[in-house]
């Protein structure tokens, strides 16, 4: 006996266009954002707060990755949040952080997009694989489902072309 594959949804298409779409523009924007996040923080030479380097015997004088500048004290961070927000607008994303408090990134709104899109991807495909997947919760076992249902919406279906995605966009931003 035969096993019938199911017909693949628009609303799967879609979502897998739109996934399209937010994982290019968090990796286009990424290494200018980390450029220019990580360029300020170099220059500005900032410290690590005392409550931190009283129980840490090995750090360096100044902070020079963008996963240690939490442990900066309360002003320095408030100077270089301030300054990046500028370096934000200087370099484009004045528009998407418009009305935004201090402290928006356009690289993490972008990663959260991304993680969304993911996630519709996903719940988009459980008439597929039958499982729910907000009830999956083995972080490997869901980036496997994401990968394998990918692999098969864009083998299935050749009509997701760049013209596709890029059609998409240009009806989503009117």
């Amino acid at each position: 006996m035969k096993t019938q594959i199911p017909a693949i949804s628009q609303e799967l298409k879609n979502a897998v266009k739109v996934y399209i779409l937010a994982k290019a523009h968090e990796d286009t924007i990424r290494p200018i954002v980390e450029g220019y996040k990580l360029k300020i923080l170099i220059d500005g030479k900032y410290t690590y707060a005392e409550k931190h380097t009283a129980r840490r015997n090995e750090l360096p004088e100044y902070i020079t990755s963008l996963k240690d500048t939490w442990l900066m004290d309360d002003e320095q961070h408030d100077q270089y949040m301030r300054i990046v927000r500028e370096a934000h607008d200087a370099n484009g994303f004045a528009k998407m952080l418009e009305g935004l408090e201090i402290g928006y990134c356009p690289l993490l709104m972008a990663e959260t997009a991304t993680i969304d899109a993911k996630r519709a991807v996903l719940k988009q495909s459980e008439y597929l694989h039958g499982y729910d997947t907000d009830k999956v919760w083995n972080m490997e076992k869901r980036a496997q489902m994401f990968d394998l249902t990918m692999r098969f919406v864009i083998s299935a279906c050749p009509e997701i072309t760049r013209q596709s995605v890029m059609d998409l966009l240009t009806y989503s931003h009117g």
